[in-house]
């Protein structure tokens, strides 16, 4: 007898479940107003532990800042897919690591 075609085996079905979740997931970012006026630093990106928003939920993150205004940071990291993000967040949802 044939395989039953009608319902994924458990491989595909966690392929198929992780593939949904990670549309899910897509962190909120700042816009340009909530940002404001300040014109935008960029520099050598920077350690940093940073708060990200995904609209019903938040997580923290290990990543870079890359940018920053006098309220908000450019953060960009690797998330649990092995995809680069990136988000502006309040400055005050990132702390800096200081190197050990």
């Amino acid at each position: 007898m044939g395989a039953n075609r009608r319902y994924a085996d458990g491989l595909q079905r966690k392929r198929f479940n992780r593939d949904a979740e990670s549309h899910a997931l897509v962190p909120r970012s700042l816009s340009e107003i909530e940002r404001g006026p300040d014109s935008v630093v960029r520099g050598e990106p920077v350690p940093v532990k940073a708060w990200i928003d995904y609209g019903n939920a938040s997580a923290q993150v290990l990543g870079s800042a890359i940018a920053w205004t006098r309220r908000a940071v450019c953060v960009l990291w690797t998330d649990s897919y092995d995809r680069q993000q990136e988000a502006w967040v309040w400055a005050g949802a990132v702390e800096r690591i200081e190197p050990r």
